[in-house]
């Protein structure tokens, strides 16, 4: 349980999302700069570490029928955070005497992201908040000798139906 700006709230990775009314799916991505100019990249293998949230906020909006025929309820949670992701990299190098060889690197990296989810008319700052949120994708790619691409979508949820003690 974390507290942040008096909003307290839970996070917790989950396998499925089921029966949920208020959640928020995105995409977020990040461009990243490899260090090695002079090998190639034989091998990438990109997994996620897990979420982090560095601000949470309870704001208050209007109450409407948006264009989508969404109801807006008057209550936003305004999320950001990153993603914390592994990558592993194997790059081939040529070195002296035609001899190759393999250099394995693990790169830890944070994808930042920023989203919202509309909330329950009637919570409030001082309810406990439960999140939960499942990894959708996640792509990588080398777009060149020296970057790299990773793109993660994800679905975060209020559930309503949790209670935290």
């Amino acid at each position: 349980m974390h507290e942040k700006d008096k909003v307290i709230y839970n996070l917790e990775e989950c396998e499925s999302l089921e029966n949920t009314l208020y959640f928020s799916q995105f995409n977020t991505y990040k461009n990243f700069k490899l260090v090695s100019k002079k090998s190639g990249v034989n091998l990438l293998d990109t997994s996620i570490c897990g979420m982090n949230i560095h601000d949470i906020k309870l704001i208050d909006t209007i109450e409407c029928m948006s264009l989508e025929d969404e109801q807006m309820t008057g209550k936003k949670l305004i999320l950001v955070g990153d993603i914390n992701t592994n990558i592993r990299l194997e790059n081939i190098n040529n070195a002296k005497r035609n001899r190759n060889f393999t250099k394995k690197n693990i790169l830890e990296l944070k994808i930042p992201f920023s989203t919202f989810i509309q909330m329950p008319r009637g919570i409030k700052n001082n309810d406990k908040i439960n999140l939960k949120y499942i990894i959708q994708d996640i792509t990588s790619s080398i777009l060149d000798d020296n970057n790299l691409f990773i793109s993660v979508t994800t679905i975060i949820s209020y559930d309503n139906n949790f209670k935290i003690r």
